[in-house]
């Protein structure tokens, strides 16, 4: 059982195909630095040079950070740079608080 009470921001998206609840916390970045070795400051940087790879990686840790077993093989195998980008623009949305309710975050990826 968890010692925190507090609730998180979350967004829905079909990224595995079938509609789930995803929370927004920075778990995210641990498992960035861990796995792939980028830290928050990189992220620009890499998606610059390579889009598909960095939101794939991004989306990979938006996955773990959610408890769910995957990797990036499985991940890019089984998306497209459309189904990236909206997953991790939900995340990025929310996380970032740029004038989006959830709601909205929600009816756009479900």
């Amino acid at each position: 059982m968890s010692i925190f009470t507090n609730s998180l921001k979350t967004f829905k998206s079909k990224i595995t195909g079938k509609t789930k609840t995803y929370k927004v916390n920075n778990a995210v970045w641990l498992y960035l630095e861990a796995d792939f070795g980028l830290k928050q400051g990189d992220w620009v940087n890499m998606l610059e040079k390579d889009e598909v790879l960095t939101l794939g990686k991004f989306a990979t840790c938006i996955l773990k950070a959610n408890k769910i077993d995957t990797t990036l093989e499985e991940v890019l195998e089984n998306t497209d740079l459309e189904i990236l980008n909206e997953f991790v623009n939900s995340y990025g949305t929310l996380a970032l608080n740029l004038n989006a309710d959830e709601n909205e975050v929600e009816e756009k990826n479900a």
